[in-house]
């Protein structure tokens, strides 16, 4: 169950300003899985992010959970050290694209927080944002050379033994696979597209060895010839795998290669301009991660390119990625068709 299933019942995606105004008339606690943080509209807005991140990387460096911003402002009781929070909501006087949330979350904590989710809901030309965090597999993080984490229900910064610990748990580099979409062509009977898999470290302090990838396109073939062994096209020219594609890969260093996929149009039309790729990759001492992009090529001309892609789920782990597709005994059973 997700954190904002647990909390508020619904999916993050499925969250409305009603949905908050209801929660929030009966009295709430902070725990370590869940922050409530008022908006104030006084002040510098760019310095409230401080809060924002460090609330992050605590649940980051924890069991992960769930950020309010715009939160009721949070009251103390007699009698008791913890906040109440409930009332009226205190949303952000401008509304915030997701991006640019997820841009300065990822640019401000270090190393690059994985898994984060972050809904904007938007009222009256105000907005309450929602943060879901999962428990990283590569804490500590930090922000602003400080180490947080949750502690009876707040944020705070971390010890020295428990950063410690944490970095004893670290086992293997964050690697993050990527396409990127440059250009789609035509000569008349074809379209040439031309895409660029890039495979990165997002581990400062950790080097990978011998990174290798698998590439699949289901609906176009791949235009690049080999005359060596690596890297290879298999599946009818569906698909290219490509072992030790870096010996070494540091941190910083951002590899790319480069791939031209032939699409014909009529066969387009015929699966509904629809277009699944699939990026597979990891390293000797990393596991293995997915990332998965559907494209929809109606269009040989957008204004953006990126424009033809609809949907986009990187960077997960495979068992992430087979999470509700049965066991593991039940999919070994489907691929040997038992």
């Amino acid at each position: 169950m997700s954190y904002s299933q647990s909390i508020l019942g619904k999916e993050l995606n499925e969250i409305t300003f009603l949905d908050l105004v209801t929660y929030f008339q009966n009295p709430r606690q902070e725990s370590n899985i869940a922050e409530y943080k008022s908006f104030n509209p006084n002040g510098d807005f760019e310095q409230k992010f401080g809060g924002i991140y460090q609330a992050v990387c605590a649940l980051l460096n924890s069991e992960g959970g769930l950020l309010i911003w715009g939160a009721p402002v949070g009251q103390r009781i007699a009698g008791k050290k913890e906040k109440e929070f409930s009332g009226d909501l205190t949303p952000l006087d401008r509304i915030l694209e997701k991006d640019y949330l997820v841009n300065k979350l990822s640019d401000n904590i270090i190393p690059l927080p994985n898994n984060l989710k972050v809904e904007i809901i938007e009222h009256e030309g105000n907005c309450v944002v929602l943060v879901e965090v999962e428990k990283s597999s590569y804490a500590p993080h930090q922000t602003n050379n400080t180490y947080f984490m949750r502690l009876d229900g707040q944020s705070k910064p971390a010890p020295h033994h428990y950063i410690e610990a944490l970095f004893k748990q670290i086992k293997y580099p964050d690697l993050g696979g990527y396409i990127k979409f440059e250009n789609i062509v035509t000569d008349g009977q074809n379209y040439y597209f031309k895409i660029k898999v890039v495979v990165v470290n997002h581990s400062a302090l950790l080097n990978e060895e011998n990174v290798s990838f698998r590439f699949t396109c289901d609906n176009g073939l791949i235009n690049n010839a080999y005359n060596g062994s690596n890297p290879i096209v298999t599946l009818g020219g569906h698909q290219l795998y490509y072992d030790n594609f870096q010996n070494i890969l540091h941190y910083g260093a951002v590899p790319f290669f480069d791939i031209t996929l032939i699409f014909n149009p009529h066969e387009l039309v015929n699966n509904n301009y629809e277009c699944q790729l699939i990026l597979m990759f990891g390293g000797k001492k990393s596991p293995m991660k997915r990332s998965d992009y559907k494209l929809r090529i109606n269009n040989i001309y957008p204004e953006n390119i990126n424009d033809l892609v609809y949907e986009i789920k990187e960077n997960r782990l495979m068992y992430e990625a087979g999470i509700g597709k049965g066991t593991e005994l039940e999919k070994i059973n489907i691929f040997l068709e038992r």
